[in-house]
């Protein structure tokens, strides 16, 4: 009885122990991510602190171009083709980036377990990936997609600990997307009164 009260009490401290990182991490992920207003530089600061908060082995932060595709904003772990050769179309029906866009659910495939898996991951090693939306009002069309080698699914407490991370996210990408069209708004202004300035 004492011994099963012991094993008890490790596994209780073992597991508060991995939540206080897991929020550790939530904190520190928030300071970094609202730092910047610069989409790509969130971007960034996102993917760095996903690899940090989940066992993952590559990132990517995808967002809507003018032309309706997604493109790499920016990457970490996959190699320098898959940013530049990237762009998926919205309604793709075999991109999982595209499919958590359009359902605005997360999406994950794992290697081998019955669905087709995207060529361009599973030649780079990757075997599982998970997409998420990240939701904004203000900026529609971006996904965070998460990758590893191993072929085994994301498991509900990942799931929901980089959704919750999306959410922050989001808030930060937003600022920084709302903040980059006033600062175009703002240089529009400039030249409209520059131009009147110089008719006069």
């Amino acid at each position: 009885d004492q011994l099963g009260l012991a094993r008890a009490l490790e596994r209780l401290r073992r597991d508060v122990g991995s939540q206080m990182r897991e929020l550790r991490t939530l904190l520190d992920t928030s300071k970094v991510v609202v730092e910047t207003l610069d989409p790509h530089h969130v971007a960034e600061a996102i993917i760095h602190e996903v690899r940090r908060l989940v066992d993952v082995q590559a990132a990517a932060v995808l967002v809507m171009e003018a032309s309706g595709q997604l493109r790499v904003l920016a990457s970490e772990g996959r190699s320098a083709d898959y940013a530049e050769a990237l762009r998926l179309r919205p309604r793709d029906a075999i991109s999982p980036a595209a499919q958590a866009l359009r359902e605005d659910r997360p999406v994950q495939m794992v290697a081998g377990a019955g669905v087709v898996f995207p060529p361009v991951s599973y030649a780079e090693g990757f075997r599982a990936l998970l997409a998420l939306p990240i939701r904004s009002p203000h900026a529609e069309g971006v996904v965070l997609v998460v990758h590893r080698t191993a072929p085994e699914s994301f498991g509900d407490h990942d799931v929901e600990l980089l959704m919750t991370f999306a959410n922050y996210a989001a808030l930060a990408w937003e600022h920084a997307v709302l903040y980059e069209r006033s600062d175009v708004r703002l240089r529009e202004e400039q030249q409209t009164l520059a131009a009147i300035m110089r008719s006069m």
